[in-house]
């Protein structure tokens, strides 16, 4: 989840996950209640919460493995660049 293209994706949750026992803490359960109301991205959990980039990168996977979030690519809505002339 390092790369800048999994940086600008959104996630959305769609059922509350089950999390390994380490991972369940308050920052965690406070930015899952967030998600459950509106889509966010790396970054807004990073800036957020005072989760380290590795920690919000397993959650991330976690969810993703579990199948509890929506994951959206934001460049399939990219406005077409204006034709010339």
């Amino acid at each position: 989840m390092s790369n800048r293209t999994d940086c600008n994706l959104i996630y959305r949750l769609k059922h509350w996950p089950q999390l390994p026992a380490g991972s369940s803490n308050a920052c965690v359960w406070r930015a899952l209640s967030v998600m459950s109301t509106r889509p966010v991205n790396r970054n807004w959990i990073l800036m957020s919460s005072s989760l380290r980039p590795k920690e919000v990168d397993q959650l991330l996977r976690d969810l993703v493995a579990q199948g509890a979030v929506e994951v959206i690519d934001p460049a399939g809505f990219a406005a077409p660049a204006p034709k010339p002339g």
